[in-house]
């Protein structure tokens, strides 16, 4: 394979694979939801559960086990890699969250980490597929009709921030965006064994 194949197929899996981190913390956002049984969040609960549940299904049609697995395991390691940068913004998360709402009800807390991680994941993933889609535009030579950001990751973004709704830590807060910011600097520089099962 040469460089510009190399690159092109990293580009187009890296997303992927950071896509399967902002999964993991919308399923547990709407594990938490379930569990606090609040009538707004029920909608937006069923929209993320299906929009999860068509992404799978889509993926598996065309996808061989062995692909999902190594994403899955590639994302877990991604993880393990930056889990100092995780703890700091969660700890420094916790820390925001419960200055501006001290007597926050534990569970709506973890509610509120998962949706900002799972935001901040999708930012990363957004600000890695600007440079990806640059970089193979210059291969191809040509601009590429659609981006190498999956579209659903686009759909996670807006669904999950219902959950946050008017909670006053706002998107662009410096902190979050800080944190996407690092995730997508490791995203940029990971590398990846491609090994089969």
């Amino acid at each position: 394979m040469n460089t510009d194949e190399s690159t092109a197929l990293r580009c187009a899996y890296i997303p992927y694979v950071a896509l399967c981190i902002a999964w993991d913390y919308a399923d547990t956002v709407c594990d938490i939801a379930a569990q606090m049984r609040v009538d707004k969040l029920k909608k937006p609960c069923r929209l993320l559960r299906d929009l999860r549940r068509r992404y799978d299904s889509f993926r598996q049609r065309f996808l061989p086990p062995d692909h999902l697995r190594q994403e899955a395991r590639h994302a877990q390691a991604f993880l393990d890699g930056n889990a100092d940068v995780l703890r700091w913004f969660n700890s420094t998360l916790t820390d925001r969250i419960r200055s501006i709402q001290p007597d926050l009800d534990p569970r709506y807390l973890y509610l509120l980490l998962a949706a900002y991680q799972a935001i901040a994941v999708v930012k990363a993933i957004k600000m890695y597929a600007a440079d990806a889609d640059k970089l193979l535009d210059d291969i191809s030579g040509a601009k590429s009709a659609h981006s190498v950001i999956p579209d659903e990751a686009l759909a996670l973004f807006e669904l999950i921030g219902v959950f946050i709704g008017d909670f006053p830590l706002p998107l662009s807060d410096p902190m979050l965006c800080r944190f996407a910011q690092s995730l997508y600097q490791s995203l940029s520089e990971i590398e990846f064994e491609f090994n089969p099962d």
